[in-house]
């Protein structure tokens, strides 16, 4: 991950790598026949004392719908949250994101 804050004053960076694997499960219902609502959850936590100075945490989910124009196009409108904290060595945040979005589906 890296984040990057800039103003007219300064510029801050950080940068951080790391695997993280993470259980999750995922549901899908159609409303109709072309018109899916998926939801999808996502989580993650290293415990602070497996290994000094390092610690992740990572909880994202995502509810979005489906509409199927044809067979092969659709579009998805959906409600996202991701929240993430992090200690690696000195270095230490939170990232969140929230909202709504938009997308297209695209299948052959």
């Amino acid at each position: 991950m890296r984040v990057e804050f800039d103003s007219p004053v300064a510029f801050e960076y950080v940068r951080a790598r790391a695997p993280i694997p993470a259980v999750g499960v995922i549901g899908r219902v159609y409303v109709t026949r072309f018109t899916p609502i998926t939801a999808e959850f996502t989580a993650f936590k290293m415990p602070n004392n497996l290994i000094e100075d390092y610690s992740v945490r990572l909880v994202d989910y995502d509810i979005y719908g489906t509409a199927n124009l044809t067979w092969t196009v659709g579009i998805n409108v959906g409600c996202r949250s991701m929240d993430m904290s992090y200690l690696l060595d000195c270095a230490d945040g939170n990232f969140t994101v929230k909202g709504l979005h938009f997308s297209g589906a695209f299948r052959f």
